[in-house]
């Protein structure tokens, strides 16, 4: 997973891996600070493409990002998280 600058301030690019057979991608983030239970992670949403841009994300600001991805075996695990600061 990457997290690059959006179009413009206070969006981010999200980018997974394609994965071959992928149903779904479900996009989690969290503002500020690594969360430590999962219940802490909001859902941003659920995408059939491997990138999503979020927007309205507060700039100057650190996000943590995580992805996991639906095929017909069931859901994966949310990948490790990725920290971006938000231009």
């Amino acid at each position: 997973m990457a997290a690059t600058d959006g179009p413009h301030t206070g969006s981010a690019k999200l980018t997974s891996l394609t994965i071959p057979r992928a149903r779904s991608y479900f996009w989690k983030m969290s503002k500020g600070k690594l969360p430590v239970l999962e219940s802490d992670w909001e859902l941003i949403t659920v995408t059939t493409q491997a990138t999503y841009t979020v927007e309205g994300l507060e700039p100057g600001v650190y996000y943590y990002f995580t992805v996991a991805i639906t095929t017909p075996e069931g859901l994966s695990d949310f990948c490790p998280p990725i920290k971006k600061l938000i231009n």
